[in-house]
């Protein structure tokens, strides 16, 4: 091999190098792109994410609110209505009381009428 192919052969080879060296600076500079793309797309899709979770928490807070105001006014009505039925039943019961004193204070006067019948202090 004389020195002209020697030379062509290194002028070929530097310029395939050259030509890699071209490809590899090309792949390098769209994977940094790239990588800079999904960097800016991470944050924003982060920052989306934050949105939609505060987003949710809100809507969630607002329909326990709205729950509590649908609800709550016909669970403080029924709340009011076994109050009033909690006092009724004491009126009742206290008069059931009454009732059982009357009853039985009328047995104690006809067990005494009948005594008094029979002993001849009471007459037809």
């Amino acid at each position: 091999m004389g020195f002209t192919q020697i030379e062509q052969r290194l002028t070929t080879d530097i310029g395939l190098a050259i030509s890699e060296q071209t490809t590899l600076r090309t792949q390098i500079q769209t994977s940094e792109t790239q990588y800079s793309t999904n960097t800016t797309q991470i944050a924003m899709l982060e920052r989306m994410k934050a949105e939609l979770e505060l987003d949710v928490s809100i809507q969630a807070d607002a329909a326990k609110s709205a729950l509590a105001v649908k609800y709550g006014d016909k669970i403080n009505v029924l709340k009011a209505d076994n109050d009033a039925l909690v006092a009724t039943n004491k009126t009742r019961y206290q008069n059931l009381e009454d009732a059982i004193k009357k009853e039985k204070d009328l047995r104690e006067s006809l067990v005494n009428a009948r005594n008094a019948f029979a002993r001849g202090s009471i007459s037809n």
